[in-house]
């Protein structure tokens, strides 16, 4: 039996292509995640004691920052999608 190609993208007359697939994130969700990572960071840093402390906040901030460079970038391209 022979197998068929499907085609990941739809088409309908007199429309542009359209990708199937996930979509992006809103912007707004990994930017709060991030903030909220940070705040966990900062809290750790001031509630814990002894050396602990730097492992948790460190790692919480560094995580933070990820999903905030992942929520400004989606922001970007939703930004320059919108230009053209």
């Amino acid at each position: 039996m022979g197998t068929q190609r499907h085609d990941r993208t739809t088409s309908q007359p007199g429309s542009e292509r359209v990708k199937v697939g996930r979509r992006p994130p809103q912007p707004i969700v990994p930017i709060a995640s991030g903030l909220m990572w940070i705040g966990v960071g900062v809290v750790a840093f001031v509630s814990f004691s002894s050396g602990f402390k730097f492992v948790v906040g460190i790692f919480a901030v560094g995580v933070g920052l990820l999903f905030l460079r992942g929520g400004l970038t989606a922001a970007l391209v939703r930004q320059r999608q919108r230009q053209r």
